[in-house]
């Protein structure tokens, strides 16, 4: 038989595998685009309160793209608190680095 005519078969179970796959996919998106909306009504409302206390609220990317939250005084731009605090995320990646030399399995 001719490849051009030969039919790709694959097994029910890969079939049905391959569709849960995609539903569950389907649904992780839907369910990250409903956290991340409810996410943004919760800043928004944040961003209000803080405003009549002078201070803005910002969520940036930290070093290794970790979430940081930002309050930052409006008028001066000096940051009021910032969560986590940054010696936090210094210890974090302390205990990061140590891990990989204690269960470093290449030596």
């Amino acid at each position: 038989m001719p490849p051009e005519m030969m039919v790709e078969i694959k097994p029910v179970a890969q079939k049905a595998a391959e569709n849960v796959s995609r539903q569950a996919d389907a649904a992780w998106e839907k369910n990250l685009e409903h956290v991340q909306r409810n996410f943004q009504k919760i800043v928004d409302r944040l961003q209000v309160k803080l405003a009549a206390d002078g201070a803005n609220v910002s969520i940036v990317a930290g070093l290794n793209g970790e979430p940081v939250i930002l309050v930052t005084d409006r008028y001066t731009g000096e940051v009021i608190r910032q969560i986590p605090p940054e010696e936090l995320r210094e210890l974090a990646e302390d205990i990061e680095f140590l891990r990989g030399v204690f269960f470093n399995r290449t030596g």
